[in-house]
């Protein structure tokens, strides 16, 4: 590594004539450390590798000769006709100066190692920024002696007076006339700009979405959880974007221009010097589609507001906003149902008591009352004054924070600071579909409002306030500021408030509000959805039952003895506050649960309370039960032949020397019959008719057998009669398991109920053909059919809804019980109400499913399949495995075999949202939607 050189060393040889070009090349000397934004950065320089651009006058041929000199395992011309660059191998740094000699070579520069070791290349261009004292930054070149090709200016994009000027040199020390600038009075910064290479995933180069020195959001972590949904909205305040964009297209909703001035546009497009707007949008949302970059939730939806322009004249340029283009701007985002608001611009200044109005009503009732998420930048000053509309207290003021974690030297701060996020050289999207690298405050806002729109996508009922506690809570505590202030969300400092913004965390922290106290085992209790920086503390509150090796989220409890109990208590600390309490009562007192009922179709009972550490069991039944199955410490057991009484199960188990024994009576029961009950009202079109249908069924004793609803199935038939005077079709509903009308399926056929919905869409119903005695199980649909039978999953009410008065149909339910006869009923429905029809109850009965989905809308937090009752003779024993996507792929699985009655998974971490269950038992799958809501 070349040593790096002092500045005054370095201004000697620039004034000595290197600046122009180096007469020996012994001599070669190049600058390896800049300074910008009061950070230094170093790279090393490789002393093997050059980066050449050749001459416009170069042919195909002459390139390739040059590179087969010159070969590198990174040579490359790009379009072999038109490419101007590539990395070529040399002896040393001082074979650049020769390599410029040659004709076809126009320039030739160094290439360094980042500290990560990447791969740099110097092509000549410098990023300078200067204030309004230097007017002309070629005087400034001309002064030195700096040959240039090419300059390009504009205002800066940060709101200052200040100018940004691209510029194109021709000599190959880059970083050392970058040194040379940035010492001139009236330059800001200046720096070189580097060919890199960059990976298709595109964050590679985008150092705020990674956490590797404390400095990131842990946005890739947070993308485990969740990269956005789509219903998800964040209204851009900003000048225009660009709506071709490559990385914005597809995730841009329809803009506005409140604009009314010169610069009118349309849907928000930019106009003019507009990039601003393209730059946050890009840091929010940026299309994850594997080019240029990723947004913050790649997954939500941007609408393009325009509220300013940038007017250029021949002397200055400025930005022209008004308060009410901002409200106008600010309406039409609450028209478009707006989430979130990011705000990247703000001053000092007075406005008007409308536009203040407007965001406080906005962020108190939008949302349907919840709230919007305002979020704005705190501004770019280094001034303890936030600025408006940050400094309002109904919006989440961001300042900027730096690569090593501390605040970026301008950003302001002070006592309305909420929290920081990464705001300098961040690589996002600009204009012309390019792509640049951008500092201030108003990119630190845009990671916020993606953060936001990522919590949101977990849990979109969060109010703003519940919102802004959980992202000010779990900030992370840079260690380059001193947190010494007890504020409202814990601790703060004035420098970045409560901290640099974290994803994962807060995604982790809506999670974990559902979590709960997990037995995993015998012995093993979790608890799930624990926050990184979480910590726990675990307790027992008897001695007689010992903590093994607790940490963090799992801890192991453990008694040797039956008739002994406690308290198992976890507390979970975040930032040393107590968060949450979880206790458990745990008794090694030996107890039975499960329903007391046994039948054919069997019983499962389970050990209650704490089965002793290294203690064993046995299972006693009567002369008239089968054990159908062991596991455990849980048993199913059946009937068998013999009486109608004196059923029992007993447990046995041994532990420290002692036996304990526990009975269970059980009573049989069977399906009796089935009552089919319907209630009538008239919320149908032109007050027709509406009937509800419930399927009661009966047992021997005369009772419901709502509690062992495993054991059943329904299937409901039906159909339009011939008399019916008219050819709409009626709409069948079930109250209890869709709540989304858009989610029902009815299959279309010729005589039937119909839908537009398309049949692949939802196996919640699903269609069943005409059942014949050679049709394996399920039976296919055919669309030919006079009749549509559907399958529903006890318990279940049909609500059938008549398009008018004209309407008449037939409704049959049938009940399906693995061990006894099956049951139908069948209902004339007109407008006149419901009678027993028995004209077509006869149907074919089928063998049960191997297995079942319980729900296909969970209201817990659990998906559960139980395993139907199998011939006697089936011994079979095969693995069985519950895959759980959703429109992104696998989300979670569950192995299990087919010894065990029930498989259940765990979904309570899950957003809300639609999923699809693949059963997979043995050579068959079950596939089904599920539709989990917390």
């Amino acid at each position: 590594m070349m040593k790096t050189l002092n500045f005054l060393k370095l201004f000697l040889l620039l004034s000595a004539g290197i600046v122009a070009g180096c007469s020996n090349e012994d001599e070669v000397h190049f600058s390896t450390c800049y300074t910008t934004y009061g950070e230094e950065r170093c790279y090393e320089l490789v002393d093997t590798l050059g980066y050449v651009r050749f001459t416009e006058q170069a042919t195909v041929e002459a390139k390739e000769r040059f590179l087969q000199e010159h070969y590198s395992s990174l040579s490359f011309v790009l379009d072999d006709r038109s490419g101007s660059y590539s990395f070529v191998k040399i002896k040393n740094v001082a074979e650049l100066s020769a390599l410029e000699k040659r004709e076809e070579i126009a320039e030739a520069f160094p290439v360094y190692l980042s500290d990560k070791k990447s791969i740099l290349a110097l092509y000549g261009m410098l990023f300078v920024n200067t204030d309004k004292s230097l007017k002309k930054i070629e005087d400034l070149l001309n002064r030195f002696g700096i040959k240039y090709r090419d300059i390009r200016t504009e205002q800066s994009s940060d709101g200052k007076d200040h100018y940004f000027h691209r510029i194109l040199i021709s000599n190959p020390d880059c970083i050392g006339i970058c040194n040379l600038l940035a010492k001139q009075p009236g330059v800001n910064y200046a720096e070189p700009d580097f060919t890199y290479f960059i990976e298709k995933c595109s964050t590679s180069f985008q150092w705020p979405l990674e956490n590797t020195e404390g400095n990131g959001i842990f946005a890739k972590d947070a993308w485990t959880i969740s990269k956005g949904v789509s219903n998800i909205k964040i209204a851009v305040l900003d000048d225009g974007v660009e709506l071709a964009h490559p990385d914005l297209k597809a995730n841009l909703l329809p803009g506005f221009n409140a604009v009314t001035d010169i610069a009118k546009g349309e849907n928000g497009a930019p106009k003019y010097g507009d990039a601003h707007g393209t730059n946050c949008s890009g840091i929010i949302a940026a299309v994850d589609n594997n080019q240029g970059i990723t947004g913050v939730a790649p997954h939500c939806k941007i609408i393009p507001i325009r509220i300013y322009y940038n007017k250029f004249t021949n002397v200055s340029s400025s930005t022209v906003v008004r308060d009410e283009w901002i409200v106008e701007g600010l309406k039409y985002a609450e028209r478009m149902g707006a989430d979130i608001i990011n705000c990247s611009w703000g001053d000092n200044e007075s406005h008007k008591s409308e536009l203040t109005d407007k965001i406080n009503e906005l962020a108190t009732q939008g949302r349907g009352g919840r709230g919007c998420i305002i979020v704005a930048s705190s501004g770019n000053f280094n001034s303890t004054t936030i600025n408006y509309p940050a400094s309002l207290p109904n919006v989440i003021a961001v300042g900027a924070s730096k690569s090593n974690g501390a605040r970026w030297e301008d950003s302001n701060y002070g006592n309305d600071l909420d929290l920081v996020a990464p705001g300098t050289q961040i690589y996002t999207t600009t204009k012309d579909d390019y792509y640049e690298h951008v500092t201030g405050t108003s990119f630190s806002a845009p990671h916020v409002a993606g953060v936001a729109a990522l919590m949101l996508s977990v849990n979109p009922s969060l109010t703003r306030t519940q919102l802004k506690e959980i992202l000010c809570k779990t900030c992370q505590k840079t260690s380059r500021h001193t947190f010494s202030t007890n504020a409202t969300y814990g601790r703060w400092s004035d420098q970045v408030g409560y901290g640099i913004v974290d994803a994962y965390d807060a995604l982790r922290m809506i999670q974990f509000q559902k979590s709960t106290l997990v037995q995993e085992d015998a012995f093993t209790y979790t608890i799930n959805n624990l926050p990184r920086k979480a910590k726990v503390v675990w307790s027992s509150s008897s001695s007689d039952f010992t903590l093994t090796n607790p940490v963090d989220s799992v801890a192991k409890i453990l008694t040797r003895d039956c008739g002994k109990s406690t308290t198992l208590t976890a507390k979970v600390y975040y930032d040393n506050a107590l968060i949450k309490q979880f206790t458990k009562n745990i008794s090694s007192v030996l107890t039975i649960e499960g329903s007391n009922h046994i039948s054919c179709c069997g019983l499962k009972a389970h050990r209650i309370g704490y089965l002793p550490y290294g203690a064993t069991l046995r299972w006693n039944v009567s002369d008239n039960v089968d054990i159908d199955s062991r596991k455990g410490d849980s048993i199913r057991v059946s009937t068998a032949e013999g009486t109608s009484s004196g059923y029992w199960i007993e447990a046995v188990v041994q532990a420290n020397g002692k036996t304990y024994t526990k009975r269970q009576e059980l009573t049989r029961r069977e399906k009796g019959s089935v009552i089919l009950k319907y209630m009538t009202d008239t919320k149908g079109p032109w007050n027709g008719r509406r009937f509800a249908f419930y399927a009661d069924i009966i047992d021997n004793t005369n009772q419901s057998m709502d509690d062992i609803p495993e054991e059943t199935v329904l299937y409901w038939k039906c159909r339009r009669t011939e008399n019916s005077a008219t050819r709409e079709e009626a709409e069948l509903e079930t109250e209890d398991l869709i709540t989304d009308r858009s989610s029902l399926v009815i299959p279309i056929s010729m005589h039937c109920i119909k839908s537009s919905t398309n049949l692949n869409d939802s196996p919640i119903l699903s269609p069943m053909a005409t059942l014949a005695s050679d049709t394996p199980y399920p039976p296919v649909i055919s669309p030919d059919l006079d009749i549509d039978l559907v399958r529903y999953n006890f318990p279940h009410r049909l609500k059938v809804t008549f398009p008018n008065k004209d309407y008449e149909g037939i409704v049959t339910c049938m009940v399906y019980s693995p061990c006894t006869p099956t049951t139908a009923m069948s209902y004339r429905v007109n407008q006149e109400g419901a009678t027993v029809y028995t004209g077509d109850s006869s149907f074919t009965t089928h063998s049960a499913p191997t297995y079942r989905v319980t729900s296909s809308s969970p209201a817990g937090d659990h998906i559960a399949v139980r395993r139907m009752e199998t011939e006697e003779n089936d011994t079979s024993l095969h693995e069985v495995k519950l895959l759980l996507y959703n429109d992104f792929g696998l989300v979670r699985t569950v192995n299990g075999t087919s010894e065990e009655e029930l498989l259940q998974m765990n979904v309570a971490d899950l957003p809300n949202g639609t999923y699809y269950l693949n059963v997979h038992t043995g050579n068959s799958v079950i596939k089904q939607v599920i539709r989990i809501k917390h």
